[in-house]
């Protein structure tokens, strides 16, 4: 009785993705009756007991609400903070719904016009391919303010789909590439293609998220909803886009003012053999926000662990600081791990 299976909900098949979500209303009675079933003490004298009620902050100084930066468009556009009532959420869907209103920040003006879609030629269903390469570009097209040409190109492999980008290497913009479930295709992919900067989308991924363009998705109660699952399709070919628009150097959009120069954040990898670092750097410059943003992933030498040999860490930090765009000094840098 004290052995628990605990599923994350990404793991369970589609249809009962929404019949593992506990309203909130439901939970207290549930937590009540767990505690009530194995007593304030299952652990003995051993450790401290539970206690009888619910944590709440002791003061108001400890909980406050962090305001989000005012966002900076292309055209002149903005989105200011919210803080009434659920203007947060509001704040954070408008940041989409004004990026495609204005268009991105940024721009790199020497992007090709060819947008390379690759997929491995073994995909059961090209459609699928052919739809978010549409959906893609036009995402795309709207965001830097100028048009496209869509190139599907099937490989055999890696090696094959660097020979035949050969023909592309003057024009080659945005680049695609849909490939095997496999870590060794993920792997090869960059190593023989990394020139490019693909972003990469696996064949399982894409085929679920169009299969709720194409049937809707399930929702509580087990009602097929067509509308739901057209947003889940716009929500992954949105953010396929703001993927690849990194890639190629765009800046979607930029705070309008920081406490701090740059920022730097460091993660580790689930399974512990990689850690990220991302640097940003946005202040004021003139009338303008001067804005960076380079990121890096290494191998890490201690898999047991979470912790990064503070030597090594150090060193690639100085590293990427020292490579980003400029000779200014920052004046200040919030690091977040």
């Amino acid at each position: 009785r004290f052995v628990n299976l605990r599923v994350f909900n990404d793991a369970l098949p589609e249809n009962l993705q929404g019949s593992s979500i506990i309203a909130p209303n439901e939970r207290k009675p549930l937590i009540d009756g767990f505690w009530s079933e194995v007593g304030a003490r299952p652990f003995g004298n051993l450790v401290p007991g539970v206690g009888s009620r619910y944590w709440s902050p002791s003061g108001m100084g400890r909980v406050w609400k962090v305001p989000g930066p005012k966002l900076l468009y292309g055209k002149g556009g903005s989105v200011e903070p919210r803080t009434n009532g659920r203007g947060a959420e509001a704040y954070y869907r408008e940041r989409l719904d004004a990026l495609d209103r204005y268009g991105c920040y940024k721009a790199p003006a020497t992007v090709g016009r060819t947008f390379i879609c690759a997929h491995d030629e073994r995909a059961t269903d090209v459609g699928a391919v052919r739809e978010l390469a549409s959906e893609v570009a036009k995402n795309l097209q709207r965001w830097l303010g100028f048009q496209f040409s869509i190139q599907l190109l099937p490989f055999k492999d890696p090696d094959d789909c660097q020979v035949k980008m050969e023909r592309f290497r003057n024009t080659a913009g945005p680049m695609l590439c849909v490939i095997g479930r496999d870590d060794q295709s993920y792997f090869d992919v960059s190593l023989r293609l990394g020139g490019y900067r693909p972003k990469r989308v696996t064949f399982p991924t894409l085929y679920r998220h169009y299969r709720f363009l194409t049937e809707g998705a399930r929702v509580r109660g087990g009602a097929t909803d067509h509308a739901a699952g057209r947003r889940k399709w716009d929500s992954f070919t949105h953010l396929t886009s703001l993927d690849i628009l990194q890639q190629i150097d765009g800046v979607p959009w930029v705070c309008d003012a920081s406490q701090h120069d740059a920022l730097l954040v460091v993660d580790v990898s689930r399974d512990r053999r990689y850690y990220g670092m991302a640097l940003m750097v946005s202040r004021p410059s003139g009338s303008d926000v001067a804005f960076s943003f380079n990121t890096v992933v290494h191998p890490k030498l201690n898999v047991r662990r979470d912790a990064i040999d503070a030597t090594v860490l150090k060193k690639e930090m100085v590293d990427l600081i020292r490579r980003r765009r400029g000779d200014e000094p920052l004046r200040s840098l919030l690091v977040i791990k």
